[in-house]
């Protein structure tokens, strides 16, 4: 950590360092959190989600060659993609305009969410299915790794790696 005052501080000096932090939080505005504040933060979220999501199919197609003969089904995938993506910033933007419910609405409002995202998956695995049916065997091997190395990681996540 560097010493404000012009030198390295000693490991064991960490005064300064507690000082500046107690002294950013107390100018930190703290107050209550409004539905609109919460509701652009979650745009900007998804925006750069998207953006992200958007680059990253773009190289998977760019990976796996897509051919005109098979635009119409990568055009699909895609589009049941961005459709999941669009459903849950709109999940998510309706369940921020009820910070409070009840525990017995908690988990309703969960059942009903989770049946949504099972029919949106439901839809890119379709989609998906189609799209795969059009790949070459080269095209497969490429897509087989690509969604094994997501399942790696996820299960890296999952494991708290």
């Amino acid at each position: 950590m560097i010493d404000y005052r012009g030198g390295n501080m000693k490991k064991n000096d960490n005064k300064l360092g507690w000082l500046l932090l107690l002294s950013t939080v107390c100018v930190l505005p703290i107050g209550p959190v409004h539905a609109d504040q919460i509701s652009e933060s979650l745009d900007q979220r998804f925006a750069n989600h998207e953006i992200k999501v958007n680059d990253r199919l773009d190289h998977f197609r760019e990976q796996l060659g897509i051919t005109p003969a098979q635009k119409s089904s990568w055009d699909a995938y895609q589009n049941a993609i961005r459709r999941n993506m669009e459903d849950i910033h709109q999940q998510t933007t309706r369940e921020s305009q009820h910070p409070t419910v009840t525990a017995l609405e908690h988990f309703q409002r969960l059942s009903a969410l989770k049946q949504e995202q099972l029919t949106d998956f439901s839809r890119v695995a379709d989609a998906f299915s189609t799209l795969y049916a059009t790949l070459d065997p080269a095209q497969k091997r490429i897509a087989d790794e690509h969604f094994n190395q997501l399942r790696k990681q996820m299960l890296k996540r999952a494991r708290g790696e």
